[in-house]
């Protein structure tokens, strides 16, 4: 049991983490409550990290620029973490080009804020 809650978790983190990196509406509304450590898987926490400093310094998500971030990062990232980090890249891409599960209207009111 506790091998799906954290499939599940991770599975929504990676949600969260896509609207982050691909839509400024969801940013945005949930820019005033997202902090790194609710999120539990440490390489999301990383690039929800990466997300929030784009975005306090560009007013806008990174989308694209994301993999620049993670180029520049890499040098100082041990191997598996990047490996990780490629694979988890690999997967949000994929949520996004499908389209069909990724909409950030829903993601943004499926999680209250204040």
């Amino acid at each position: 049991m506790p091998i799906l809650a954290q499939r599940k978790n991770t599975k929504t983190e990676e949600l969260i983490l896509t609207g982050m990196i691909v839509s400024d509406e969801f940013f945005s509304g949930i820019r005033s409550v997202v902090k790194t450590d609710y999120f539990a898987n440490t390489y999301t926490s990383r690039v929800a990290e990466w997300c929030i400093d784009y975005y306090n310094s560009n007013g806008s998500v990174p989308f694209e620029n994301i993999f620049h971030i993670f180029e520049a990062e890499k040098d100082t990232l041990p191997r598996e973490d990047i490996q990780v980090l490629s694979a988890l890249f690999t997967r949000i891409g994929e949520v996004y080009d499908t389209g069909d599960n990724f909409n950030p209207q829903y993601l943004l009111h499926s999680f209250p804020t204040p």
